[in-house]
């Protein structure tokens, strides 16, 4: 390089290092240098073989360009200087794969630095900027690129001698998710858009994406080899405020699942068993950290962050994934005794108790019930003296202790369920009763139905008809989780125990709901209760809030419907006549992990259903008939409600301005 060329290098820096400390404060001299310099850099004519001085001047201008990469600061500066770099974009890319198509070798002989990483993280600092990604759209191949490099395809091509091989592998994976997560997963969709849907498609879609994905992890724990991220950004940057925001976002979740939110690529990697997969990522990590002694709280925190992930989000594979996460030895709960856990690091606090939020929701699943059980009992014997050595107030012993207890309750609940339940049909004329489903007839539509015979099924069918369709077409759209019967029979059970033990406290706090404010502020929002199962005893809250899933069977009455039907009872029976509709009936949403959104509707009960005795609002409670042959407790009218207060465990959520 010549005297002029880095005088001129010297200066563009300076300028580039004012944006980076002004926060993003560009002047017209610093636009004008690097016009200049993009033109020097990167050519608009491209031979048919590049000279080592243009190899080593599109080194410099990556190098000059890449601000922003996973935590080395400049993100303001790459969104203030978008419109400059915008119409090199495309001259960049054709510069670049050039290179890596002719001359790799070449480029790492002549600047000491590997080419795919350089791509890498020039396209994670542009992509911080929403103009530059669109612009990264258009240009052909850019998207299918970043997916094979992700991918590993360019793992053997390394040609710089101070990389580890194996750790080179890791880096690319590591930090071209970032990139890809800035360039095409954000923001987070559930349906694909056509960017991310070119990411799929040039993986061979999401299962072969997801297959590429695990053998990456399977690769780096046979190999040993994790990155080291760094904990402070260089000195030489200066004091940026936002570099320690880009470290911590560069060190969490979407450095591992860059895409986990995208349901086609969810999906496959849940059915493909991932949280197992990170477990055993994480407990490699913990013998790696042993050997070297090497911090690795920032990473291992990024792992737990994506087990928390897929313990929320797992929907169906959700049973699958944690009974074998549970399962395996050394498992996930070696793992929570293993990992070094400081009390003081309050992000570290918090991704422990999501874990367990998300193991105590899990048991709600009876297929879990069991495989935790065991769980527990080799974790207690094999870190017995650790577990006891934990003072009382530690969290991770309260955590334990939750869960442990949570466990135990859940296997009394499992063995009364075991010991007393029923499958009644429902054709409400008739009383059969059966002990198992084996003896009944599934309606072959909505698959969550049952009748002793198919004479009763014909007879009920006006009645199912309607509500039949909106659940098929509900589990058609994936909006609600339908869980397969011995968990809707099982988590029936539960709800309707504990809807009976507090049925007087529930009537009263919805009837307090509809009088003070009578409706809600949004007419579309429904009464709403929720039981949390990751609690001890189950914790309740009652609140109008939208309906967090499309209720499949048409039992939902909105805060306008409510308020129609209010003014039209007082019309007719005087301002007090709503507080007479003394029916409740509910629909159990399961959104995942066990914790149920109970949806209240209050309905006036007939003239004849009145003088008769009615039964608790259990299952899938249509009128007072169906509601007596549920559940053999009787419902309390108002009156008998009031002054009378029954103990249960409540909150009641109100409205905050």
């Amino acid at each position: 390089m010549t005297d002029r060329y880095n005088e001129r290098l010297e200066k563009i820096t300076s300028c580039l290092n004012g944006v980076l400390q002004s926060h993003g404060g560009v002047s017209n001299d610093t636009k004008r240098y690097l016009e200049e310099h993009l033109e020097l850099w990167f050519p608009s004519t491209i031979p048919t073989k590049a000279s080592r001085m243009e190899i080593k001047l599109i080194s410099e201008g990556i190098r000059i360009m890449t601000w922003e990469a996973f935590g080395d600061g400049g993100k303001f500066a790459t969104q203030c200087l978008a419109p400059i770099i915008s119409p090199f974009i495309s001259r960049m890319w054709a510069w670049v794969t050039f290179i890596a198509r002719t001359d790799l070798k070449g480029y790492a002989l002549a600047t000491n630095r590997d080419l795919y990483q350089n791509i890498i993280k020039v396209v994670g600092s542009f992509a911080t900027s929403p103009d530059l990604c669109r612009k990264m759209y258009l240009v052909p191949g850019l998207i299918e690129e970043m997916a094979y490099i992700w991918a590993g395809r360019y793992n053997n091509t390394g040609f710089v001698p101070r990389f580890d091989p194996r750790s080179y592998r890791t880096e690319n994976m590591i930090f071209s998710s970032m990139a890809i997560h800035r360039l095409v997963f954000v923001p987070p969709t559930i349906s694909p858009t056509p960017a991310q849907q070119k990411f799929i498609d040039a993986l061979g879609g999401p299962d072969s994406l997801a297959k590429m994905y695990l053998n990456q992890f399977d690769e780096v724990i046979k190999t040993q080899t994790f990155v080291v991220f760094q904990s402070k950004p260089p000195p030489s940057l200066g004091p940026v405020p936002e570099l320690d925001e880009a470290i911590d976002d560069s060190l969490c979740l979407r450095l591992l699942l860059p895409f986990i939110f995208s349901r086609p690529i969810s999906t496959a990697l849940y059915r493909a068993n991932l949280m197992p997969k990170l477990v055993d990522y994480a407990l490699a990590m913990i013998t790696w950290n042993n050997k070297t002694h090497i911090p690795i709280g920032r990473q291992l925190q990024m792992v737990l962050r994506a087990i928390n992930v897929s313990l929320l989000a797992t929907k169906e594979h959700a049973r699958k994934q944690i009974v074998t996460a549970l399962s395996q030895a050394p498992g996930l709960l070696s793992l929570i005794w293993k990992m070094p856990f400081n009390e003081k690091d309050e992000e570290m606090r918090q991704v422990v108790i999501m874990l367990f939020k998300g193991l105590c929701n899990h048991l709600a699943y009876i297929q879990v019930i069991s495989p935790s059980l065991a769980s527990i009992a080799g974790a207690e014997r094999d870190y017995r003296a650790k577990i006891q050595k934990l003072p009382e107030n530690s969290l991770l012993k309260k955590l334990w202790i939750h869960y442990t207890t949570l466990t135990k309750e859940y296997k009394n609940l499992k063995n009364h369920w075991s010991s007393i339940k029923t499958i009644n049909c429902l054709e409400t004329s008739c009383d059969y009763v059966s002990r198992s489903v084996s003896t009944m007839k599934l309606c072959s539509g909505c698959k969550s139905t049952y009748y002793c015979s198919k004479e009763c099924q014909v007879k009920n069918w006006r009645v199912h008809k309607s509500t039949c369709k909106r659940m098929q077409a509900t589990a058609a759209g994936g909006e609600t989780y339908m869980p397969d019967r011995n968990e809707a029979f099982f988590f029936k059970h539960i709800i309707t125990m504990d809807t009976t033990a507090n049925y007087a406290r529930i009537h009263k706090i919805i009837h307090n709901l509809l009088a003070d404010p009578p409706v809600s502020d949004s007419p579309n929002d429904v009464v709403i209760i929720t039981y949390d199962y990751a609690e001890v005893p189950v914790l309740m809250t009652a609140k109008w809030a939208p309906k967090p899933f499309p209720d499949p069977f048409g039992a939902v009455q909105t805060a306008q419907e409510w308020a129609n039907t209010k003014a039209e009872l007082s019309e007719e029976g005087g301002e007090d006549a709503w507080r007479k509709q003394s029916v409740v009936v509910y629909r159990n949403l399961v959104q995942w992990s066990g914790t149920g959104n109970e949806l209240f509707r209050l309905m006036p009960l007939t003239a004849g259903e009145t003088d008769e005795t009615g039964n608790c609002p259990c299952g899938c409670a249509q009128n007072a008939q169906w509601m007596r042959k549920a559940f053999n407790v009787p419902i309390p009218c108002i009156e008998e409600l009031e002054g009378k207060d029954q103990t249960g465990y409540w909150e009641l959520e109100k409205d905050t301005e």
